[in-house]
């Protein structure tokens, strides 16, 4: 690689450390807001969206023209051993403190994991075989905004009878009162003074004996008659 190149490499490293220290801080203060503080909604949503800015702007910055092709950078671990690395441990801060043969296939791979690569393929033929067109999903949204739609109409419906019931739910029962008062005076004979409401214990009591002094003058005056076929001779 010639020396320009070196340098066009680690000025764009440079600024790429820049970035990725940015979006560090946002994800760590959008942890600290998750774990230590109150979820207030609107907060959480502008940490969100500063830290899609940042993701935005590191991808713009690797798509950029002036950015050296990066991938055909090829990095070669020139030592590794198992004693701990001071300048290693500060510049990865603290994650990396060794770097042994553990752990460079891991830094150093160039391709995915052979799990997360054949996971990644089955969900990319789930995603092919559902083989969903744009005026597909559009048409899916709107079932199923039709069908939210419908239901919130149910709901609104079922609350407005409720709400109708429970706010003529004391004009029923007076009228019922006033059905009852009706269907008494329509029954009890022409002559008999009107029985009053019963209100309360003593009501009951005075309504008792009402009855029981009707039903003895009816007797009275069936005595007085005489049975039809009493026998009067003996």
């Amino acid at each position: 690689m010639q020396a320009q190149d070196t340098r066009g490499v680690e000025a764009a490293l440079t600024s790429l450390s820049g970035r990725v220290a940015d979006l560090k801080k946002s994800i760590s203060a959008l942890l600290v807001k998750l774990e230590l503080e109150n979820h207030n909604w609107p907060s959480i949503l502008d940490n969100f969206t500063a830290l899609s800015g940042h993701i935005s702007t590191l991808l713009k910055q690797l798509k950029n023209d002036k950015t050296p092709p990066l991938q055909n950078v090829v990095i070669l671990p020139l030592e590794i051993r198992s004693e701990h690395d001071k300048h290693l441990d500060e510049m990865t801060e603290g994650r990396v403190p060794i770097f042994h043969h553990e752990i460079v296939p891991d830094y150093l791979r160039t391709k995915f994991d052979l799990s997360l690569e054949q996971h990644t393929q089955s969900v990319l033929e789930k995603a092919a075989m559902a083989n969903t067109t744009p005026a597909d999903s559009k048409a899916k949204v709107q079932s199923l905004n039709t069908a939210c739609n419908a239901l919130l109409d149910v709901i609104t419906a079922a609350r407005e009878d409720w709400a109708e019931a429970s706010a003529s739910a004391p004009t029923a029962a007076k009228q019922a009162e006033v059905d009852t008062a009706k269907l008494v005076a329509a029954m009890v004979p022409a002559g008999v003074p009107s029985i009053p409401a019963p209100k309360g214990g003593k009501g009951a009591g005075s309504h008792g004996r009402a009855q029981s002094s009707v039903k003895t003058d009816v007797k009275a005056a069936s005595a007085a008659a005489g049975h039809p076929y009493s026998r009067t001779g003996r």
